[in-house]
């Protein structure tokens, strides 16, 4: 059971990453009071979490340089895109759609467009960070959910256990009502069995008086004739 909601669980916040499109345009932007080109996408995710996530990402093409939402990297070595190194020029912003990632790609003499052979590496540059900001963020709640879940399904187990062990204790006094049910019943017949025989014993009793009565009477009979004897 519990595997099986985890696996439930894990569908539904995979559905919702998935549900969260990811597009990927071309674009222009003034950074650093130069127009450049390059390309965008809008998250729907805090701006303090995608810009953290973006400089992480990064990072992991060379040093980062960072300085109030801009984030370039001087020398970054992006194979996709260039067998040299290249510079890359960014910029994080939020507004009322959700967080925008923008950043062009100097290739020393050009940026990379839509137009240039290596836009489509480009794009998916920025798809893969937005996918995996998804699921970094949508990660952390499946933790969090799995740890309800957990403490949901411990406490579910502990109730079920408790009304089994309470199923048990009515079927225990169940049976003793039954037990003692039994001797109720015997302890009836035997009562009975005993008021039977008190009313016998007080017949014999009364039988018995009667006798003593009669052998006194027998006694004095013989007693007045050995006396009129005597006379």
């Amino acid at each position: 059971m519990k595997k099986y909601l985890l696996a439930l669980l894990y569908c539904t916040i995979m559905t919702s990453i998935q549900a969260q499109k990811i597009t990927v345009s071309g674009s222009e932007e003034n950074i650093q009071k130069i127009n450049r080109q390059g390309f965008k996408t809008t998250l729907k995710l805090p701006e303090k979490t995608i810009a953290r996530a973006w400089e992480d990402y990064l990072e992991d093409f060379g040093k980062v340089e960072s300085s109030k939402g801009i984030y370039t990297v001087p020398s970054a070595k992006i194979k996709t895109l260039s067998e040299k190194p290249v510079h890359i020029i960014s910029k994080v912003s939020e507004d009322k759609n959700g967080t925008t990632v923008f950043y062009a790609i100097d290739l020393g003499n050009s940026f990379v467009t839509q137009q240039s052979s290596q836009a489509s590496s480009a794009q998916k540059f920025l798809e893969d960070f937005a996918m995996k900001a998804y699921q970094d963020e949508f990660g952390d709640e499946l933790k969090s959910a799995e740890k309800e879940l957990a403490s949901a399904i411990k406490q579910q187990e502990r109730r079920t256990q408790e009304t089994e062990n309470l199923l048990k204790d009515i079927e225990r006094k169940k049976e003793e009502q039954k037990t003692l049910q039994q001797k109720l019943e015997d302890n009836k017949k035997d009562l009975e069995k005993l008021e039977k025989q008190v009313v016998s014993s007080k017949k014999d009793q009364t039988e018995s008086v009667a006798e003593v009565e009669k052998q006194k009477k027998a006694v004095e009979e013989v007693k007045q004739k050995f006396s009129s004897i005597n006379n």
